[in-house]
């Protein structure tokens, strides 16, 4: 066997020796074999290794992570993360924290750990420890729907009818399309909150959502009744005034035309049909129909002013009804 160089006098070691066989199964948190020198002065000797034992008074904590979902573990020098492991001194207590991702939730300790609070261990030797994270289910995320203003409709979506129902849950990152509904005595004005303009409302539930649709009632058409008083000779006239019940910014437009009662056109009265048309701004139009004296003793007769077809309005009155006074 060589003799040691004096370089290497104060080197703590346990044995020398020629090659590697013998010192073979030594354990690293016992001793690890270095090369220490080649001594090639005597060809029967081979190279001289020395046995230095590893620090006594240094463990070596390691963390990992599995499972589906994500996480980090945390300690004093380890952030794992992509720093898990670190070493201690001999019987130090060291805790461990994990923290889930947002979309994950902590499952569980295994290795040199159990259970789900934090990981105490005690650094008395090389310990390992497993933090699982697993992946939590879509988040639900709330549209919730609201109407306002004087009119009436309805908004429709994936299970909203609203209407009645009119909220419902959706997984994180859905597209959802919202559709409104007038009524037939109403206009849709259009969308606010997580929505604007008049037509479909698209949102991606990223978070809870509010929509609001706002319907208004239409501008309201209706006729009045006429009464004329029937001369022996000539005609008159019976004057329908069809009104709308408040300003609208739009041009309105509605057809009329007269119906036959006890009272016949051409006979009592003349037939008439048209077209009438508000400007903005404007609330009255009149619709006047020449009836027809004559000499004839009779009881008093009826006809009938009808509307029909209104654009941009409602017609929630019809029908004028003509009364002939008989005078004779």
């Amino acid at each position: 066997m060589s003799s040691q160089p004096s370089d290497y006098s104060n080197k703590p070691c346990c044995a020398f020796g020629n090659d590697y066989g013998d010192y073979t199964g030594i354990d690293a948190t016992e001793g690890v074999a270095i090369p220490v020198w080649s001594d090639k002065r005597d060809p029967g000797d081979g190279e001289a290794y020395a046995f230095v034992e590893a620090d006594p008074t240094t463990r070596i904590l390691t963390v990992a992570k599995t499972g589906s979902g994500s996480g980090t573990v945390t300690g004093p020098g380890i952030s794992c993360g992509g720093d898990c492991s670190e070493p201690y001194a001999n019987g130090a207590s060291v805790t461990l924290a994990a923290t889930p991702a947002a979309n994950s939730a902590f499952a569980g300790w295994s290795g040199a750990c159990s259970g789900i609070g934090s990981c105490v261990v005690t650094m008395s030797a090389a310990r390992f420890v497993i933090a699982t994270f697993g992946l939590l289910p879509s988040a639900t995320r709330i549209l919730t729907v609201a109407k306002a203003g004087s009119g009436s409709g309805t908004v429709t979506g994936p299970g909203i009818s609203c209407g009645s129902d009119c909220s419902e849950g959706y997984a994180d990152g859905t597209t959802v399309a919202l559709t409104a509904t007038r009524a037939a005595n109403s206009i849709f004005a259009g969308w606010s909150g997580a929505c604007s303009g008049t037509g479909s409302c698209v949102v991606t539930m990223s978070a809870d959502t509010f929509a609001t649709a706002t319907f208004r009632l239409r501008p309201a058409l209706r006729v009045s009744d006429a009464v004329v008083t029937e001369g022996n000779f000539g005609s008159k006239l019976a004057v329908f005034k069809v009104r709308l019940n408040r300003v609208s910014g739009k041009r309105i437009t509605v057809r009329y035309a007269t119906a036959n009662g006890t009272a016949l056109a051409p006979p009592d009265y003349a037939a008439k049909s048209g077209r009438l048309t508000f400007l903005p701004g404007q609330v009255l139009k009149k619709v006047s129909v020449i009836v027809k004296g004559d000499r004839r003793n009779e009881a008093n007769e009826t006809f009938f002013l009808r509307l029909s077809r209104a654009v941009n309005a409602a017609i929630v009155d019809a029908r004028g009804k003509g009364r002939i006074v008989d005078n004779d």
